[in-house]
C-alpha cells in the first residue's frame, strides 16, 4: 500500500475544508457587515426625515451630493436643485 499517496490526499482534503472554513467565516463577517451598514443608514435617513433643519452631504470639491427634503426645499433654489453645484455658488446658501 502506497501511504504517501493516502497521506497527500488526506492533507488536500483538510487543505480544502480550512480554505473552505476561512472563505465561509469571511463570507458571513461581510455579511453581518453589511447589515450593519445598513441598519445605520436606515437609522440615519429616519432622524433626518424627523428633523426640521437641512442636511446636505458634500463631496472634496464642497460639491452638494445629497441633500434632505429634496421637495420641500426645491422652492429656495430658483434653478432647480443645487447637485453638482459648490455651496459658494447657491445664493440661497
Amino acid at each position: 500500500m502506497d501511504w504517501s499517496a493516502l497521506l497527500e490526499a488526506l492533507l488536500l482534503v483538510v487543505a480544502a475544508g480550512i480554505v473552505f472554513g476561512a472563505w465561509m467565516h469571511a463570507r458571513g463577517r461581510d455579511r453581518r457587515a453589511t447589515r450593519a451598514l445598513r441598519a445605520s443608514e436606515e437609522r440615519f435617513r429616519n432622524l433626518t426625515a424627523l428633523s426640521a433643519d437641512w442636511f446636505w452631504e458634500t463631496d472634496t470639491g464642497h460639491r452638494i451630493t445629497w441633500l434632505t427634503g429634496e421637495h420641500t426645499v426645491l422652492p429656495f433654489f430658483a434653478s432647480g436643485l443645487p447637485f453638482g453645484r459648490p455651496l459658494r455658488e447657491i445664493p440661497a446658501v
